[in-house]
This record gives C-alpha cells, sequence and structure tokens, in this order.
C-alpha cells in the first residue's frame, strides 16, 4: 500500500478478518522521530512527528500505534516488534481501531480495564488507568513482559 495524504483502512488480510476482535483500522502517515517498531504506542513530539517514551506524561499526545512504515516497504504489518521506521522516515500509525502491542507486564481482560505506556520500555503498554494517558483497552490478556496482545485504540 502507498501512503496519501489521506487516512485509510487497513485489516488484516487472513481469514481472522472475519472473526470478532480483528486486527485493523484508520491509518494515518507521519514522520518518526527516532526507530519505531511495529506495534508502538506513540505521542506527537513535534508537528506530524511521532515518538515513544517512558516518560507517561508524554502521552497526553498519544496519536496510536506504530503498523509500518519505510522499513516494512510501505506495508501494514500486524505483528509487534518489527522495525517500522528510522528517524525522519514515514511512519503508518493507526489510530483508532483494534491493533497488536506488546505487554510491559501482566495484563488480564475483564480485570484491567484499561492499559498505559510501560515506564520501563519505550513503546510497550502496562495496566493502569491514569487519566490522560490510556491508549487503549486489553481484549486479550499477557501473563508476562514481552508477549503480544491485542488492544482497543482508545483517546483519553
Amino acid at each position: 500500500m502507498r501512503p496519501t495524504t489521506f487516512p485509510w483502512l487497513s485489516n488484516n488480510a487472513t481469514r481472522q478478518d472475519e472473526a470478532p476482535g480483528a486486527i485493523g483500522g484508520i491509518v494515518e502517515l507521519f514522520t518518526a522521530a527516532a526507530a519505531l517498531n511495529t506495534g508502538d504506542a506513540v505521542f506527537f513530539s513535534a508537528a506530524n512527528t511521532v515518538n515513544k517514551s517512558v516518560t507517561q506524561a508524554n502521552y497526553a499526545g498519544f496519536v496510536g500505534i506504530v503498523v509500518g512504515g519505510a522499513l516494512t516497504n510501505d506495508n501494514m504489518v500486524d505483528r509487534p516488534g518489527v522495525p517500522a521506521a528510522n528517524a525522519n522516515q514515514r511512519v503508518f500509525v493507526q489510530v483508532f481501531g483494534i491493533a497488536n502491542v506488546v505487554a510491559g507486564g501482566a495484563i488480564t481482560v475483564g480485570t484491567n480495564f484499561s492499559v498505559i505506556p510501560d515506564t520501563a520500555t519505550a513503546g510497550r503498554v502496562i495496566a493502569g488507568t491514569t487519566a490522560g494517558q490510556i491508549v487503549g483497552k486489553p481484549l486479550s490478556s499477557a501473563t508476562a513482559a514481552g508477549q503480544t496482545i491485542k488492544i482497543l485504540i482508545s483517546h483519553r
């Protein structure tokens, strides 16, 4: 998929996209402030520029979840941890919908009703309810750091 100046819809192109909780949503094009991977939660760090951080207060400017970019040959990638963009390269950020992210610790659906940025590893999410820093609602659980979970992206 080639980037445009308009948002576009991305969905997982497998039979799984017919199931509840399928990955996909609205994607926007930005510039990366630093090296970013798919699955990273990012915030505005400058005009049209996104970055990740271990400083939760930065996520008051939460944008979304990285899903691709220059290093993925302009393709959307539904698994986290794939290099998506280096500094000053184009990066695709899903701003609405369901996305895969990396958990920074245990997260339990039904007990943890929201996730916030991790304070140990930039781009990851942990269970939390800090107002102004919530980035999503968990749709799957993780028992330890480093596991992939699905979240419903939330801007609040």
